[in-house]
């Protein structure tokens, strides 16, 4: 008896529907307007004052970014962009981002206090506090100023 091989049958790439796309695009929207709200507002739910101070003690001031990015990837999965890539736009702004944390840190925070949690959420939260420590530890408070500076102008 001889045996068959059988080919595989060629994988066909799963298309989700425009649907998807847009239920994808209404529910990243709204979490960023409820956690926009949640920063922006005093009366919170247990939700609301938990993702609060989150995302404040990781990004401080830089917290409003959050809820901003979620909204605009919401807007572009309704509109139908549907590829996402990392461009050189993409890059500055990770860059500026980190410039506006590093600086928020260095010039609302001592030093001494670089990771306490009311200066966390005073300052840059822990990525700027973070930024800031590790050069003002390895070089001097002078060559914070300078990197923050090449980081802004990039």
């Amino acid at each position: 008896m001889s045996t068959r091989i059988r080919k595989p049958e060629p994988v066909t790439p799963v298309v989700l529907s425009r649907r998807v796309y847009d239920i994808v695009g209404i529910v990243l929207f709204t979490l960023g307007a409820v956690v926009l709200v949640s920063l922006t507002t005093a009366e919170n739910g247990y939700l609301g004052q938990w993702l609060n101070e989150l995302l404040r003690r990781i990004a401080g001031l830089g917290a409003y970014a959050v809820p901003l990015l979620l909204m605009l990837l919401g807007t572009l999965f309704l509109i139908g962009y549907e590829r996402f890539s990392f461009t050189n736009t993409s890059w500055g702004a990770v860059l500026m981002f980190l410039a506006f944390t590093g600086w928020a840190h260095v010039t609302r925070v001592p030093f001494e206090r670089n990771f306490a949690p009311e200066s966390l959420r005073a300052g840059g939260g822990y990525i700027g506090g973070v930024m800031v420590y590790v050069v003002h530890s390895l070089l001097n408070l002078a060559a914070v100023y300078i990197v923050l500076v090449a980081l802004t102008i990039i």
